[in-house]
């Protein structure tokens, strides 16, 4: 789409007008605009509209039969602007014709050249400014990922850039809830920060996992601002994102144990302290489960390293198989990993830490068939630092060691 381009007609039987129009438009200093020109016959008419996209015709008419009716219906039902040069004796049949006039202007005959000059520049600047608009519009429905919601969240608006990275259609997002892109590995917490935020009317930014319709997902950087009428109250919610999918694979790369695929300690370090921060805010249960492969070292001074690491891996895959996806399972370092539970009891959090160890205990592995582990837990408690949970916990497994490994305790 070239934003500076015009597109002029100009219609007479006058080969005298016609010339008068092109010597007005040919001393215009624009690169980009077409004219042509055409006598005054329907069918000529309708062959060149069909064919090309006109911004304004300049229609000389001598008399305002019916033919001319037709002809302006058929142009005006194509949304174009028209200009009609018209003679005194038939400006009010002109008038009183049922046209959309929001399309229509005319100048009566005869008509001084600079009054012509004059009119032709008019319409020119308010084309161009128009088409800058268009322009403008349409770089920001293609590249800007935007959409709007009522005050109940519903789709009223959204952009191709939005329809395009969620691969949803504007048919399947107009009139539908915006949690059709809701991810389930997003926290309710976060939209329920969004939605007070907002609610209270202030802007709300965060960075959301949205999923695709085809189950695949994105991340976005999102800013969510309401929108008020004259009287300060809320009438909409206006998003704008940024695609930050690119960035989130490679911190995501950043924070994974690259032997069992598990969040590493640096991820594990970033996590604590939110969610230590949710849990305080949102009054919400956290417990924390630090597991330990027992004699693990045996396993590598008797097997290998070799050995040692498909144990890690095989032991990583216990985990994530009996977790939930929102469970956050962590390798820290060595044979020490971590399990962070959210929304769970402290007594279901040690049933589940039980069950666990008893999954592992039963597990046949690779090579060295049977392992257990000591496991210790606690749960979140008013004023907690990531520090002060994972010491209760530290001391936990420590007692489980000294009473002999394969158990858990919680403190």
């Amino acid at each position: 789409m070239n934003k500076d381009n015009i597109s002029i007609l100009a219609i007479s039987d006058s080969a005298d007008t016609l010339s008068l129009i092109e010597k007005f438009v040919d001393s215009v200093e624009h690169s980009d605009l077409l004219f042509s020109i055409s006598r005054n016959n329907d069918e000529d008419i309708r062959q060149i509209v069909s064919k090309n996209k006109i911004d304004l015709i300049i229609f000389d008419i001598n008399n305002a039969d019916d033919s001319y009716c037709d002809t302006t219906k058929f142009l005006l039902e194509n949304n174009i602007s028209i200009l009609f040069l018209i003679n005194k004796e038939n400006i009010d049949t002109f008038i009183n014709s049922k046209f959309n006039f929001s399309l229509v202007d005319y100048l009566i005959k005869p008509i001084p050249d600079v009054i012509l000059k004059h009119k032709i520049d008019i319409y020119l600047q308010n084309l161009l400014q128009k088409k800058a608009t268009e322009y403008l519009i349409n770089m920001y429905d293609q590249n800007v990922i935007t959409s709007k919601t009522d005050t109940k969240g519903i789709i009223t608006y959204s952009s191709k850039a939005f329809c395009d990275i969620c691969e949803y259609s504007q048919e399947e997002l107009l009139g539908h809830p915006h949690n059709i892109v809701r991810h389930p590995d997003v926290p309710k917490e976060t939209y329920k920060d969004m939605w007070a935020t907002i609610k209270s009317g202030k802007q709300w930014r965060g960075e959301i996992k949205n999923k695709k319709k085809n189950g695949g997902f994105y991340w976005v950087d999102v800013v969510v601002s309401p929108e008020f009428n004259y009287k300060g109250e809320i009438i909409s919610y206006t998003s704008v994102r940024q695609d930050i999918s690119s960035q989130k694979y490679i911190e995501q790369i950043n924070t994974i144990d690259y032997l069992t695929k598990v969040y590493n300690r640096k991820y594990y370090d970033e996590i604590m302290e939110k969610e230590i921060y949710s849990a305080s805010r949102y009054d919400y249960p956290l417990s924390l489960m630090l597991l330990d492969i027992d004699y693990f070292k045996c396993v590598n001074d008797t097997f290998g390293h070799l050995v040692g690491d498909s144990v890690l891996k095989e032991f990583a895959n216990i985990l994530i198989e009996n977790t939930r996806k929102s469970d956050i399972v962590s390798r820290i370092g060595g044979e020490e990993f971590t399990i962070l539970v959210s929304n769970d009891s402290h007594e279901s959090a040690y049933a589940f830490a039980q069950k666990l160890r008893k999954a592992i205990e039963k597990y046949t592995f690779t090579t060295v068939e049977n392992i257990t582990v000591s496991i210790g837990i606690s749960s979140f408690i008013k004023d907690d630092t990531p520090i002060s949970l994972f010491k209760r916990v530290d001391d936990a497994l420590y007692e489980a060691k000294r009473n002999g490994r394969n158990c858990v305790v919680r403190s």
